[in-house]
């Protein structure tokens, strides 16, 4: 799901101020741990999302919950937030950052759904292959999911790529059926 306009929008801001103090990965890293944070933990979620809590209550426990923890820059970020009201769009805007990130770094997110675990030099040689492909850097999570009998599947932004045993079976069903 694409971020909001309104999250695309602060999180260039934030990128690039990150970008003039050189803590681009630092503040990376912190949004994936903030984004992670929020999908874990529904006690944050609802301190982020609260509509009855006091900016002023919703910045200082942030402030007490990341100090030492994130970079001070990524803090300030979050109060910032915090003032203007926007801690809503803190989950979009953490995905956008790692968009920029990605863009910045040439870094292809790519999801491989595999029937059965693959070897490391299985892996390396769907990595490689798909690096020469894109023209990136692949960044590649594997997920098993046995319903797909054989094969593998790859999403990779827009595109998707099935080389699954189930889809090669539907196929086959289909052009028979059709016959």
């Amino acid at each position: 799901m694409q971020p909001s306009k309104v999250a695309q929008r602060y999180a260039k801001a934030f990128y690039g101020l990150a970008a003039d103090q050189r803590l681009t990965e630092e503040i990376t890293a912190d949004s994936a741990k903030i984004g992670a944070l929020l999908d874990a933990s529904k006690a944050f979620s609802d301190l982020v999302t609260s509509p009855t809590l006091e900016a002023a209550d919703q910045r200082a426990t942030l402030s007490k919950l990341f100090a030492g923890q994130a970079q001070p820059l990524t803090v300030r970020f979050l109060s910032f937030l915090c003032e203007r009201d926007r801690l809503d769009q803190l989950a979009d805007i953490c995905a956008a950052v790692q968009v920029l990130y990605n863009q910045q770094q040439n870094i292809l997110p790519v999801d491989l759904h595999t029937a059965r675990p693959l070897a490391g030099a299985q892996i390396k040689e769907i990595t490689d292959r798909l690096g020469k492909r894109f023209g990136k850097t692949i960044d590649l999570s594997i997920q098993e999911d046995p319903s797909l009998m054989g094969g593998f599947m790859v999403i990779a932004g827009d595109e998707v790529i099935d080389l699954t045993v189930r889809t090669q079976l539907a196929t086959i069903r289909k052009n028979i059926l059709n016959a």
